[in-house]
């Protein structure tokens, strides 16, 4: 156990090759004592690792492994602890309906903790796919479950992901409340990384109401806290944020920059996934207007992220200079459904999120 605990510590830490050692010996001991528990553990402490390091066809392996445990003893935090891994493999790979499948899975077992991240989970997967209301709904369940085990830390992430999604519902008042609630929160715990994201939601309202002073200064805001950290994730989200607002202020050249800046930062991080929505973001900022939807816009279509890429439609339409080309462009957008035409307050933004 102590040898898991350790692996999940230098995996956190972003050490790999303690990692490894760690991984070794949990391993050899689990063996040793023929613990299905513990070997169960350790498969997917093998699927993190390898995930980390993008070789998702061998993190996906051991996580199924880790599942043939769980399922032949029964136990039913292995059982939510496997699936949840798995899920986890398949959402890094852009296989959803796989997600999907995995989350319910997981929050069949209704362990505490495992389950409430498949709920938060599941919820981030259908507010991706513009399903905006089952997303907070799924969000309170995860916020209910959170509170009845007083894990007051992934309150605060719940608080943040009803903000978040209350915001692209278009209930700003709701999101704000949300959002004040658990920025609060995390102060209370020293949370920073958590404030954080909060105060990235903070911006994204102040931009959706126009407040672009604000929604810029808060976007640095959350820059210098990933800079502080060294949290490479977090400075990029705070990039393609004060992007968007330069994007929304007309200044072309400093969207283009900071669109750039980001996008290094992605590639070393390696996130496939937003690297489609910043390359998505990039091309519509290239010399225009388009006559054809650019690649890297179908990309995110093909990814199954509806709203982004009808967005994306709706903002080439706007740019065209040419009736027919802007006339295809919203075509296009009326064959992805419904969720094209609803208001501006309702979709999402251009950059990572």
């Amino acid at each position: 156990e102590g040898g898991v605990v350790g692996e999940a510590m230098c995996g956190g830490r972003g050490d790999d090759a303690l990692q490894a050692v760690a991984l070794d010996e949990a391993t050899d001991l689990a063996w040793e004592l023929q613990d299905d528990h513990a070997l169960c553990k350790v498969h997917i402490g093998r699927a993190r690792s390898f995930l980390r390091r993008k070789q998702n066809a061998l993190a996906l392996q051991f996580a199924v492994e880790a599942l043939g445990i769980a399922e032949r003893t029964g136990v039913p935090e292995l059982l939510a602890i496997a699936h949840n891994a798995i899920r986890v493999v398949h959402f890094s790979s852009g296989y959803l309906d796989a997600a999907i499948t995995a989350f319910h899975n997981c929050a069949a077992q209704d362990i505490p903790g495992e389950s409430t991240r498949a709920l938060s989970n599941l919820g981030s997967i259908h507010g991706m796919r513009d399903e905006h209301e089952e997303a907070y709904r799924l969000f309170e369940q995860a916020l209910t479950r959170a509170r009845a085990t007083r894990d007051l830390v992934t309150v605060s992430a719940c608080l943040n992901n009803l903000s978040a999604s209350a915001e692209r519902l278009g209930a700003y008042d709701r999101a704000l409340k949300h959002l004040h609630e658990g920025r609060q929160l995390a102060r209370r715990l020293n949370d920073r990384p958590m404030e954080a994201q909060l105060i990235h939601n903070l911006s994204i309202i102040y931009m959706r109401q126009g407040a672009f002073g604000p929604a810029w200064n808060t976007s640095w805001e959350v820059v210098e806290e990933g800079e502080r950290t060294a949290d490479i994730a977090l400075q990029a989200q705070g990039l393609s944020q004060a992007a968007d607002v330069a994007r929304h202020c007309a200044a072309h050249e400093r969207q283009r920059e900071l669109l750039e800046r980001a996008g290094e930062l992605l590639r070393e991080l390696g996130d496939s996934r937003r690297l489609l929505t910043h390359d998505a973001a990039v091309a519509l900022s290239d010399a225009g207007p388009h006559r054809e939807v650019p690649e890297p816009v179908r990309a995110v279509g093909r990814f199954g992220l509806r709203a982004v890429f009808n967005w994306l439609l709706l903002e080439l339409a706007l740019a065209s200079s040419d009736p027919e080309a802007g006339l295809a462009f919203l075509a296009e957008t009326e064959l992805q459904g419904p969720a094209a035409v609803e208001p501006r307050s309702r979709c999402p933004r251009l950059g990572t999120r």
